[in-house]
């Protein structure tokens, strides 16, 4: 067995708002193709409603998978694991998303 690490973006809409939340989710499997078929099965999983803390309705709904790859390293070194990695080419872009 390998381990997979998939990157999935859901909506979440309250009183009218609406964000994006980006999901890493590890998953065990033995290929890529199985891996992929296992993710697919969970997003099925991510429509749902329930009502906040305050009382409003959240809507949570499967919005996209973003990537789905194997975890670079599989055993930690001095304590430390890199799973996952991906590149930008447009690092203004990037700042944006995430307010840097």
């Amino acid at each position: 067995m390998k381990t997979f690490i998939a990157i999935i973006l859901n909506k979440i809409a309250v009183v009218g708002k609406i964000l994006y939340e980006e999901n890493f989710i590890e998953i065990t499997a033995e290929s890529l193709t199985e891996a992929n078929k296992f993710i697919k099965e969970y997003t099925k999983k991510q429509n749902f409603d329930y009502k906040n803390v305050d009382g409003q309705l959240v809507k949570n709904r499967f919005y996209k998978i973003i990537d789905v790859n194997e975890v670079l390293f599989e055993k930690p070194e001095n304590h430390v694991r890199e799973l996952y990695s991906r590149h930008f080419k447009n690092i203004e872009a990037y700042k944006i998303v995430e307010n840097l």
